[in-house]
């Protein structure tokens, strides 16, 4: 009873997670939004789009100081409950097997948090629910524990509903046809209990299954991105084995467990299959968990199908699971020790000081709300309700503004038909907002004007632009409502492209310009789709003056629509469309697979073009500078207009401690033409801090400075790699000063990924750049 007691106590120490105050960047973001949702009682399903359920914020890292107590709560007793659950069910393991579970559990449990849920669900109904002779006391507690994971999120909820009905149909054969309709209904009950509990009305149940149903399929699409080829090798060997094991051990199973067996394999079939999808759709930390789930279901599982059977060639899995951690991150098995035992002393550490922990936490949230207080927009809105189009909601809280959010409140996460026209719905409402603050920012190098394409479309037909600051734009509701119907489209073009045939962009008088696309798969696509994850297809632009950039495209995205003129890049680039004109402008686009070898998973693809009457979109004189390219020089980031600026997520600005920086997410480049007096350039560069602390992890970014000569001659005057993850002394704002050879006619300042070209996390920027004789 001891040892199971201090392994629950070790287990419980290593898997709490210290809350951190609001801030701004795109995870602390939508976390602290879950976490206001329930604070307010917002309904899931209605008035909040996304697949994690009503207790979900329980799980959050960030939290606002009004949430702590419920984060204390779940963090001491929620979180010893579910490691004694651990624990009780390893008991039933054999000697070897249970201290292999532990170590595993202790040592890597506390690392994937997102897996915990399923590891948790998958051990109940196996080792549990499915389990001949597990007292109706455990069953009713393991039931309530499932339940509410099942409230947490949505593939929880699938999982932990498939593992009752298949453990009641398991039941139900051996003759307990009492006890399978107990089960569930006493899991029905208690998830509805969970569900009231929460403050959410049982008539949104359905919307919430609906709109997470949607928010998954389309998931694939939208977020999906790219491992390396040694670690799809290392996971499609661990699947296969799971998959060959399951085949071959159901062929021999004796008649008088097939009820039992049968079962239990094929919801361990499903719950592999979610950990594989889980894991290789967003190969980036994903892929870990996946083997992490995989390593615990290979120690556990044989002796609960197997009971009192030798081994067999499947406890070869763990090891396989181990090697395929350690190929996904190299330098993670050798970190493991130190960040089990880090972990283990900072929060032995906060419980010593849990009587200090809440004031020094103010403290922290108030230096956050001081970092990022916009007094302009503070006195515009008032106690006036607002919503903030982009991804950095965490500063709209920081500034305690009246928040009524849209229901797929990050605009990223509107990646299909039904998911933007819930959005454009709401801003038609008249529940919409007195204000809406926007920034147009997107994610993995995204075609920017793509994210919640509907809603930006429609926001300048129903809001004025009042204030901007350069970086962000404040709309108000206009007096006179427009119309109730949605913005027209005019048919004006079509083509049918085979991958990489130029489209030129149709006339379209001085109006924007819609695009809708259809991208068809083949066959051995589909198959691709449903066994692994869709392709990536990409869309890459020609500007006018013959300047290329590359996007990604989001068929799901496409099939509704979006803007493609004028090309909306950056903030400034919208604010110009507000005004009713067109800054940028495309002349042509083409669609490319990722890939070279993955165009024999697309077919011709079917564009149409649209004009669209209600926004003019009036070009601006190819003489004069873009407005955004004046800001850089007008907002103090440089002494000098650039001839251009690019990037392939897009540019905005940050503000640091008394100064702006823009943001040039890597790759992207500044280009300057200097007069030829011109001798010095000095200036400061960096990573944002949002990239390296909270859980995030860059793996660091370079940074150039080039001078061009007249006869097109380049040469390298600075560079200089950082890796603030690893290096402390490469953190915060960093300085560089170059001398600039004669006859330099052009200056190129460039932003490039680091080592493993990772991109997700390189918000790199630059500032008080200064040119001087």
């Amino acid at each position: 009873m001891l040892p199971a007691a201090l392994a629950a106590l070790t287990i419980w120490v290593l898997a709490i997670d210290i809350p951190q105050p609001t801030s701004d960047w795109l995870d602390a973001s939508w976390q602290t939004v879950l976490v206001e949702a329930h604070l307010h009682q917002r309904q899931f399903g209605r008035e909040i789009a996304f697949t994690l359920g009503p207790w979900g914020f329980l799980t959050m890292h960030f939290y606002p100081i009004e949430g702590l107590d419920w984060k204390f709560w779940w963090e001491g007793p929620g979180k010893l409950a579910l490691a004694a659950g651990i624990i009780a069910l390893s008991q039933s393991l054999p000697s070897t097997r249970r201290w292999l579970f532990f170590l595993a559990f202790a040592v890597l449990g506390q690392l994937f948090a997102d897996t915990f849920g399923i590891v948790f669900v998958t051990l109940a109904v196996v080792g549990g629910l499915m389990r001949p002779g597990t007292p109706r006391w455990a069953l009713g507690a393991l039931v309530v524990g499932m339940a509410f994971l099942a409230a947490v999120k949505f593939t929880l909820c699938l999982l932990a509903l498939g593992g009752t009905v298949l453990a009641a149909a398991s039941l139900f054969a051996r003759g307990q046809s009492a006890r399978a309709l107990g089960l569930a209904g006493a899991f029905s009950l208690a998830f509805l209990g969970w569900w009231l509990a929460a403050g959410q009305e049982p008539g949104q149940l359905l919307a919430y299954f609906q709109v997470s149903r949607e928010i998954s399929a389309g998931y694939p699409w939208a977020m999906s991105a790219e491992e390396s080829w040694p670690v799809f090798l290392a996971g499609v060997t661990v699947a296969l084995s799971h998959v060959i094991y399951a085949a071959t051990f159901m062929r021999g199973v004796p008649a008088d467990r097939r009820c039992f067996v049968w079962p239990a394999v094929l919801f361990l079939c499903a719950a592999w299959g979610l950990a594989w999808k889980h894991g290789f759709t967003r190969a980036d930390g994903h892929v870990l968990g996946f083997f992490y789930f995989c390593l615990i279901s290979a120690i556990a599982v044989p002796a609960w199908l197997r009971p009192g059977q030798r081994g067999s060639w499947f406890d070869a899995i763990p090891f396989l699971c181990v090697l395929g951690l350690g190929i996904a991150d190299a330098g993670f098995l050798a970190q493991t020790q130190r960040l089990v035992a880090f972990r283990w002393l900072g929060n032995v550490r906060a419980i010593a000081r849990l009587g200090t922990f809440r004031a020094e936490y103010e403290a922290r949230q108030h230096s956050e709300e001081a970092k990022f207080a916009l007094p302009p927009l503070q006195k515009a809105i008032g106690n006036s309700t607002v919503d903030w189009v982009s991804y950095e909601q965490g500063v709209l809280l920081l500034n305690g503004l009246n928040y009524r959010p849209r229901p797929v409140f990050q605009s990223y996460i509107a990646y299909t038909s039904g998911l933007m026209k819930r959005n454009r719905d709401f801003l038609k409402s008249p529940d919409a907002p007195e204000f809406v603050i926007f920034r147009l920012q997107t994610l993995d190098a995204r075609f920017p004007a793509q994210d919640d394409a509907l809603l930006l479309a429609e926001l300048p037909r129903r809001y004025d632009l009042t204030l901007n600051t350069g970086d962000t734009l404040l709309f108000r509701k206009k007096s006179i409502p427009a119309s109730p119907q949605t913005f027209t489209r005019q048919p004006v073009g079509t083509a049918s492209p085979i991958l990489g045939e130029e489209i030129r962009l149709p006339d379209h008088g001085e109006q924007a310009l819609w695009l809708q696309a259809d991208f068809p798969l083949t066959r051995l696509g589909r198959l691709r789709a449903l066994l692994y994850r869709p392709p990536i297809l990409r869309m890459v632009v020609t500007q006018e003056d013959g300047q290329q950039s590359n996007f990604r495209v989001i068929p799901p995205i496409a099939a509704e629509g979006f803007l493609i003129q004028p090309f909306l890049e950056t903030t400034s680039d919208y604010a110009a469309l507000a005004r009713g004109e067109g800054q940028k402008r495309l002349r042509s686009i083409r669609f490319e697979p990722a890939r070279t070898s993955e165009a024999k998973y697309w077919t011709r693809a079917s564009v149409r073009f649209f004009r669209v009457p209600e926004l003019p979109a009036v070009p601006s004189s190819s003489a004069q500078p873009s407005s955004f390219l004046q800001q850089v020089a007008s907002s103090g980031v440089a002494n000098l207009v650039p001839l251009s600026a690019r990037s392939e997520v897009g540019m905005n600005y940050a503000a640091l401690a008394d100064h702006q920086v823009l943001v040039v997410h890597a790759p992207g480049e500044v280009i300057f033409k200097p007069e030829p007096s011109i001798r010095k350039l000095a200036g400061e560069y960096g990573l944002a801090e949002g990239t390296y602390t909270g859980g995030a992890h860059t793996d660091g970014a370079e940074f150039s400075v080039e001078c061009e000569f007249a006869d097109g001659r380049r040469q390298v005057l600075w560079q200089r790699a950082l890796d603030p993850v690893s290096q402390p002394a490469d953190r915060g704002v960093q300085m560089f000063s170059v001398e600039l050879p004669p006859e330099t006619t052009r200056i190129i300042m460039r932003t490039l990924p680091g080592p493993k070209g990772d991109t997700q996390w390189d918000w790199t920027y630059w500032g008080r750049l200064n040119f001087s004789p």
